[in-house]
């Protein structure tokens, strides 16, 4: 799949600084709607939130109202770092029998109750300034104005053209013409901004979604949608790096296999290495084989007292010195240093492939990270179970105060590709950090590159240290939509994805 047309090894298409904060996220349009709100002198919550709201217009295949939303954020005045999560919530009428007996993937029974509109309320309620009406202004003019296809969006697009049409998506997402609108997605999004998020699951929106499961066979029913689901508030899982500490969120989240590939990089002494070397990319590889095979080992883990926040066992100190659904992903700081990661997400490329033509929003996917055999597994479905997610939204912080915020797209990628971004980060300048080659390694040993652009003698040393080499082909969609934010004295830049239609802005 192809990224966007603008040429990609050329820094000026993909990055923007300034001293007023910048905007970071996998559409230039959605950049564009956050680097308003800070403009008109909102805060980076403000600014997320308004991105959120674009992303589900421009970015539909990645994320929207119908998903989850994973928020971290750093307050600069109390010097507070946080995770908010609204993770995609099993149905009550959802039981494991009658799951295993029907579809779980491209059809309404794939269908979970969403959580991210939750999450959005709560963090522009209590960490916002703006209200509804002013952050989703943006998002309803580019779905009742129309956006031009990028290249990227094609390419996805076409990929998907034969799915999509088998489902309700299809007419709302398969454009007949190359100027995009969505004027049900503008009139739910007017409806959110005059009635409050609440409507999503308690006034006119949650009934139409209601009417629209039960004519079309989904597990959600009016039960689900009596109350606002409640995102969980947290402090982040940290661990040290370098000078700095780096927050992450915890289960359902992924953030713990990115802190163990980080806590593994400083005891293998990684930044000895010129990084995209063959002696770099082997410990590399190392790290993230190590961190992908704990996650699947200890996927019976689960977190006590239902306390995200918990440290898993294999990132202790003694476990660390031993070892030795696509999404979209948002950055965001404004001029006082307060720091947004936000990555959300409707599962894989455009969720369970159904849509209400009457609200204009795809719905997600995610009951398929539901276990439905091994009983004793933390994630066995049961009702009103949150999902769980590869997302890692991160922010690093330095003295308290907030110095980069960072994610990615890619499923069981997204961390590696982060991982990858930190430790090129200050070592190399912010774009090369993001735009280099990735890597990525299975369990089994077989890593995911980009063959074409490695150093010479990077793809001999993987082979003679007897992993198998898959090319993934230069600059490619699968490696993930990397989206970095960092702040250097007063100065802050943002650096976007040029694997795909990526855009960075900051506020005039």
């Amino acid at each position: 799949m192809k990224p966007s047309g603008r040429p990609r090894n050329e820094p000026q298409h993909w990055t923007a600084s300034g001293n007023r904060g910048v905007v970071v996220c996998g559409h230039l349009r959605a950049a564009e709607a956050g680097s308003e709100i800070l403009s008109a002198g909102g805060n980076a919550v403000d600014a997320a939130a308004a991105v959120s709201a674009a992303l589900g217009v421009c970015e539909p295949a990645g994320s929207g109202l119908g998903g989850m939303a994973i928020w971290t954020i750093h307050l600069a005045k109390t010097q507070r770092t946080f995770t908010i999560a609204g993770p995609c919530l099993a149905p009550i009428n959802a039981t494991p029998e009658a799951v295993a007996a029907g579809p779980r993937y491209r059809s309404y029974k794939a269908i979970a109750l969403p959580g991210g509109v939750a999450a959005n309320a709560r963090a522009l309620h209590f960490y916002g300034t703006m209200s509804e009406k002013e952050v989703l202004a943006p998002a309803i003019r580019l779905a009742e104005g129309g956006f031009p296809l990028e290249p990227g969006q094609r390419d996805i697009l076409k990929t998907y053209k034969a799915a999509l049409a088998k489902g309700s998506a299809g007419k709302l997402m398969l454009p007949a013409k190359p100027i995009v609108k969505n004027l049900s997605l503008a009139k739910t999004l007017r409806r959110i901004a005059h009635a409050g998020y609440d409507d999503f699951y308690t006034g006119e929106i949650g009934r139409t979604i209601v009417a629209d499961m039960q004519s079309n066979g989904g597990y959600l029913s009016e039960a689900d949608f009596r109350v606002v689901p409640q995102p969980w508030e947290r402090p982040c899982m940290t661990i040290p790096f370098r000078d700095t500490t780096v927050c992450s969120v915890g289960a359902p989240g992924g953030g713990s296999a990115l802190l163990q590939m980080l806590g593994l990089w400083e005891r293998v002494e990684g930044d000895k290495e010129l990084p995209g070397s063959p002696e770099w990319s082997l410990k590399v590889v190392k790290a993230i084989r190590r961190a992908r095979t704990d996650r699947r080992v200890n996927n019976m883990w689960s977190p006590p007292d239902n306390e995200p926040e918990t440290k898993p066992p294999f990132l202790s100190e003694e476990a660390l010195d031993e070892a030795a659904g696509e999404t979209s992903h948002i950055s965001v700081f404004d001029a006082e240093g307060n720091a947004v990661s936000l990555t959300q997400s409707i599962e894989r490329s455009f969720g369970s492939g159904e849509a209400s033509a009457a609200l204009g929003f795809l719905y997600n996917g995610y009951m398929k990270a539901f276990k439905i055999k091994t009983k004793k597994h933390p994630y066995f479905l049961r009702p009103g179970l949150a999902a769980r997610s590869n997302a890692a939204p991160t922010i690093v912080v330095r003295n308290g105060e907030a110095v980069a915020a960072v994610g990615s797209t890619g499923s069981e990628r997204l961390s590696s590709g982060v991982f990858q971004a930190l430790a090129r980060w200050r070592r190399q300048d912010l774009f090369s950090a993001v735009a280099a080659p990735r890597l990525h390694c299975t369990p089994e040993g077989e890593v995911l590159a980009e063959l074409d652009r490695l150093e010479p003698g990077v793809a001999d040393a993987l082979r003679q240290e007897g992993y198998t080499l898959t090319d993934v082909g230069p600059y490619s969609f699968k490696m993930g939509g990397l989206q970095f934010a960092a702040k250097t004295g007063s100065e802050f830049s943002g650096a976007a994805e040029p694997r795909r239609d990526s855009g960075a802005c900051t506020p005039t």
